[in-house]
């Protein structure tokens, strides 16, 4: 009955803190679409950059994790990695790079070269992945990992993140799901989130820069 009980509340808290962030973003979309139309506004930069995702994406989910789970920081897992996960995320990231390598787009590497993307840089490689990890990993997977085995949490993880983020096409759907698996696979090995970052990170940067 106990077990019982604890899944139950298990599955209930995991259903309200999706709502809980998820709500929060879909205002703020809602509101950048229809209030502020300027896109060379300053709120725009801002969410250009990537500090919109910090504000109605992390501040939500560490006020969760601090007044309604009431934990600390230390359940998102901010270890060391450990030896292990170390090489996991090394081998991930140079099959993903050979992978991509035969793909490579030399113009755009120099255009990149020449003028660095900041928003590039702060957003869709630092911040995205931080984020991402955090909500993805962090939470979602450490939850859904006390309510059924690693692989099926981790699948379904990796699927509800490929939705929300729409691909466009069957090739990127396949890329994105093959990196959410690895993603969630170093984070178990590594026991550390920053395994899972600097795997999203490296991602994010091979697809930016080689495809």
């Amino acid at each position: 009955m106990t077990n019982e009980l604890e899944r139950k509340r298990e599955w209930k808290g995991l259903i309200f803190f999706v709502f809980f962030v998820y709500g929060i973003w879909t205002v703020y979309s809602l509101a950048m679409i229809f209030l502020f139309l300027d896109q060379k506004s300053f709120v725009w930069i801002l969410h250009n950059y990537g500090v919109s995702q910090i504000v109605f994406t992390g501040l939500p989910i560490f006020y969760y994790l601090k007044f309604i789970e009431k934990v600390d920081i230390n359940y998102l897992k901010f270890n060391n990695i450990n030896k292990r996960g170390l090489i996991v995320l090394v081998t991930f990231i140079a099959i993903e790079f050979a992978i991509h390598l035969i793909r490579i787009n030399r113009e755009q590497m120099v255009n990149y070269g020449s003028f660095i993307f900041l928003n590039q840089w702060t957003k869709g490689i630092i911040i995205s992945s931080l984020m991402d990890e955090i909500l993805y990993r962090g939470v979602i997977l450490q939850k859904l990992m006390k309510l059924m085995p690693f692989w099926i949490a981790n699948i379904v993880v990796t699927l509800v993140e490929i939705a929300l983020y729409r691909p466009g096409n069957a090739i990127v759907w396949l890329d994105n799901f093959i990196g959410g698996i690895m993603f969630g696979y170093v984070f178990k090995k590594s026991n550390s989130l920053w395994g899972a970052i600097l795997a999203h990170a490296a991602f994010n940067f091979i697809n930016i820069y080689i495809h």
